[in-house]
């Protein structure tokens, strides 16, 4: 069988010349070696959400987003290594996710992101619309929030997440909202209360009910830096969100404490279940669960007062599943009825 015949020389070419890349400069890397450190960054963010790591935050605060983005100089397809969508878009809702349980988070960082280039807007910019950031605006400018969502009800069907930051003595601006948002929110889960002392004379006399229906889906209640007039009001705020499952309190406070058994509470049969309660610097709180007879499954108290906290864990023992405490308060020991009746099986300080 003859053998084919050999390819011919190309004229003009020589064969014995080498081929040089591209020159770096001294006290630079190629664009290689920045593309691998790029890709290596990411997987580690990948790899902490898979394994499931308790404080991914801190150790995504690690990576900068500005190291993660290509140089300006390096955006030629010829030397620049082009990741899949797919993998980008994780990364995306990764920092999505993480971003929203900061309460400090404003919605800014997400544009941003955005911005970096035409592959990530799309996802940043669906992300970001299911966040709603109410900041430190006055009463013309929310009703021209609530006009801008009138006019575009997609918009309200998609938003997951509200966030209210006012100015302390603004608690009107939150009962016009949910008034004139009265069942547009159907898919809202998450809802956050930031620097909000409750004012019972600026709110209008059926503000529940219309909490109910603006915020019934809210699942998740967050509340930092709040203060309520009494223990009753703060009972009727959690009874109008009847699908809650997590409370989080930071520096919530009651003008007035009180026994509030039988009258936040009237349906002993029916006592008030969480799933999830993270308390911080809110003493307020611990002892309204605690006199409530509120049954808990997972626990987790910082700067709690002992006393109070114990009264807790003593009403909530046969349904309480885990109970994590501040590290400064490890010789906290329930008493030993309560201890024959704990079902606990986390127990973290």
């Amino acid at each position: 069988m003859s053998s084919l015949p050999a390819t011919p020389p190309l004229s003009g070419v020589r064969y014995d010349e080498s081929v040089h890349g591209p020159k770096v400069k001294e006290g630079e890397t190629c664009s290689a070696s920045r593309d691998s450190e790029y890709i290596l960054q990411l997987q580690h963010a990948i790899s902490l959400d898979i394994a499931g790591v308790e404080d991914k935050t801190k150790s995504f605060e690690s990576i900068d987003i500005a190291k993660i983005t290509p140089p300006e100089f390096d955006k030629s397809p010829e030397y620049s290594i082009q990741l899949p969508i797919e993998l980008w878009e994780k990364v995306i809702d990764y920092l999505a996710d993480e971003w929203r349980d900061d309460y400090k988070y404003d919605g800014a960082r997400m544009r941003e992101l955005g911005r970096v280039c035409r592959g990530w807007h799309a996802r940043c910019r669906f992300r970001g619309r299911k966040m709603l950031d109410v900041k430190h605006i006055d009463k013309e400018e929310v009703y021209r929030l609530i006009n801008t969502l009138d006019q575009d009800p997609e918009r309200c069907r998609v938003i997951e997440a509200v966030s209210f930051k006012l100015r302390y003595t603004l608690i009107s601006i939150f009962g016009s909202f949910t008034v004139c948002m009265a069942q547009k929110l159907p898919r809202v889960e998450w809802l956050r209360l930031m620097k909000v002392f409750w004012v019972t004379e600026r709110l209008h006399a059926q503000v529940f009910v219309h909490v109910t229906l603006a915020f019934g889906s809210v699942r998740i209640l967050e509340l930092n830096i709040t203060k309520f007039p009494s223990a009753l009001v703060f009972g009727r705020l959690l009874r109008a969100l009847p699908r809650l499952s997590s409370l989080k309190c930071h520096s919530v406070y009651f003008e007035k404490r009180c026994n509030v058994t039988g009258r936040v509470w009237p349906w002993v049969r029916y006592p008030l279940r969480l799933d999830v309660v993270e308390v911080s610097d809110s003493n307020d709180v611990v002892d309204f669960l605690a006199l409530s007879g509120a049954r808990l499954c997972h626990l987790v108290c910082c700067d709690p007062n002992l006393e109070k906290l114990s009264e807790l864990v003593t009403v909530s023992a046969q349904s309480l599943s885990s109970l994590k405490i501040a590290p400064q308060y490890a010789n906290f020991t329930p008493d030993k009825g309560t201890s024959a009746k704990l079902s606990v099986r986390t127990l973290k300080w």
